[in-house]
């Protein structure tokens, strides 16, 4: 992913086959939640077994385990190698550093968890996600969103009624 991350270009240039697979179901899974699983078939398909690392496999699943609230170097440790090389290996292999993938992976729970919980406790996110304060959740959210978390829950509610 290292050489697609942050560019635009046309999806043939590096994913002509898969592009070929997903196309159809576009038009005919009506759902996002059936495109969604035909997707992750497709996709599972498509693993190289043979590039495969146990060190970022193990990062990974740390990463996702608790929720992207952990420190890089705490993670190193988890997987048994240095800081340095744990960097070396997510660039090699995602194209971001750990810190970077644990933002993200904290930032999809945090999502998630803003769209599905019944009521939504910022004060309660900052605690579990490991946020430092409620504006360095808010600053973090903005990074992937144009407005605020409420703003955001309420928009994306209105579009998910709106499709059905």
């Amino acid at each position: 992913m290292a050489e697609v991350k942050n560019n635009v270009f046309d999806v043939r240039r590096h994913y002509a086959g898969i592009q070929k697979a997903v196309e159809p179901l576009l038009f005919d899974i009506a759902t996002l939640e059936g495109r969604s699983r035909a997707a992750e078939k497709i996709l599972l398909k498509q693993l190289n077994e043979k590039r495969h690392n146990t060190y970022l496999e193990t990062a990974v699943y740390h990463t996702l385990k608790q929720k992207g609230n952990l420190k890089t170097a705490g993670l190193a440790d988890q997987v048994f190698i240095s800081n340095r090389q744990l960097e070396r290996v997510f660039r090699e292999y995602m194209g971001i550093s750990p810190k970077q993938f644990a933002s993200l992976v904290r930032y999809q729970n945090l999502w998630n968890e803003l769209l599905t919980a019944p009521a939504f406790d910022v004060m309660e996110a900052v605690r579990r996600y490991g946020f430092s304060d409620q504006s360095h959740l808010l600053h973090e959210f903005k990074k992937y969103h144009t407005m605020r978390p409420e703003e955001a829950r309420r928009y994306a509610r209105s579009q998910s009624v709106g499709e059905k």
